[in-house]
């Protein structure tokens, strides 16, 4: 089994991924961006689910919106079917670059989310100033992170801390 899911836009940008006029995200406010993001997102994931399904690999979609797709070992055919269906998939505004107030409140709410997991009794990476939170998305490095260990870099898995995600699920 293969889990993929469309991303939530947080991370490093993938120049194949293309936007739509729907993906121009300017002028909106962060919980309307949110909103599209996140119907573009769905919409994508159905989308993928269905042009995998049409190639022979079936999946299902799972709580966290991911896909559980059953490649049976076959994982070439598998790697060949995702990449074409990347091509005619329209991720719309899920793949719009974020603006800087997107990431700057994707920033605040994982400062958020760090005093939760500190007062949980988690020991997470401390955080990292905007600027460099902003330069490292700008840049396409994985941003900081509350949800890995500061000891082992292992992720934290809590129900009470909740990771943010700049697409609004419904």
């Amino acid at each position: 089994m293969i889990l993929c899911s469309c991303g939530d836009g947080a991370g490093q940008g993938d120049s194949t991924q293309r936007t739509t006029s729907s993906g121009n995200l300017s002028g909106l406010s962060i919980d309307e961006s949110r909103k599209l993001r996140g119907a573009a997102a769905r919409e994508a994931q159905l989308q993928l689910q269905a042009c995998l399904e049409e190639r022979g690999f079936p999946s299902q979609m799972i709580d966290d919106g991911m896909l559980q797709v059953d490649v049976g070992g076959q994982h070439e055919a598998y790697e060949r079917a995702s990449a074409e269906c990347d091509e005619v998939v329209d991720y719309g505004a899920a793949a719009a670059p974020l603006s800087e107030t997107e990431i700057r409140w994707l920033y605040d709410e994982n400062v958020q989310a760090f005093d939760c997991l500190v007062a949980e009794g988690f020991t997470p990476e401390e955080p990292v100033s905007f600027a460099v939170f902003l330069a490292d998305y700008q840049e396409g490095r994985p941003p900081w992170t509350p949800f890995l260990t500061a000891e082992s870099n292992a992720p934290i898995m809590t129900q009470k801390c909740q990771e943010p995600s700049i697409n609004l699920e419904e």
